[in-house]
């Protein structure tokens, strides 16, 4: 059977103890596949978080539709909020792959044999989005998928910290959170795959 093992973390520009954080995570498992979703909307404060929390309550009544069309939907239900940039995966568990859409500036990157960027179109959804594109991606054995909003250094240099990338999915959160967030709104979702 395979499995995986995941986790998220998420933090307020004004700290861990403020609810109004304009990113946002979705983290949704079923029998057959596991849907991730990272959202960060435009700015902070209360109007950020209200974009956020629109995103999120859209993603977990239609979660199941392909990612493309999910995007488009998504892109619609926000028009006349603040706007989000986002990143929507899916993991199907079985059959070791994931497919990734993302609009704006989130960073995708899956480290294992070797390390990989998926990269995701430019825009805002709710305000000016290009068509959206999906990219399917083989899983092999404890690789491991990190989504980060704009919150988190860019070019953070995991792969000097091996102890870390070999750790549990929470261990490699809040290292991540701790060791390269910017002073921002700033989220992460961590999920090792393993077979």
């Amino acid at each position: 059977m395979n499995k995986v093992d995941y986790a998220s973390g998420k933090e307020s520009i004004y700290g861990p103890d403020e609810v109004e954080c304009g990113d946002a995570v979705l983290i949704l498992p079923d029998e057959e596949s596991v849907f991730l979703a990272l959202i960060d909307a435009l700015g902070h404060g209360a109007k950020a978080y209200e974009a956020a929390c629109l995103a999120v309550s859209f993603l977990e009544q239609h979660y199941k539709e392909p990612l493309p069309e999910l995007m488009k939907q998504l892109h619609i239900h926000l028009q006349g909020s603040r706007g989000v940039v986002a990143g929507l995966c899916r993991i199907h568990v079985a059959e070791g792959y994931l497919d990734y859409v993302g609009v704006g500036n989130i960073s995708t990157r899956i480290y294992g044999e070797e390390k990989q960027f998926l990269l995701s179109k430019d825009g805002v959804v709710g305000f000016s989005m290009t068509e959206p594109h999906e990219i399917q991606v083989v899983l092999r054995e404890n690789d491991l998928l990190i989504l980060t909003s704009d919150g988190i250094k860019d070019l953070f240099p995991l792969e000097e910290y091996p102890d870390i990338l070999r750790g549990k999915s929470e261990n490699v959160v809040q290292f991540i959170m701790k060791q390269f967030r910017k002073f921002d709104d700033a989220s992460c979702i961590v999920l090792r795959y393993k077979k």
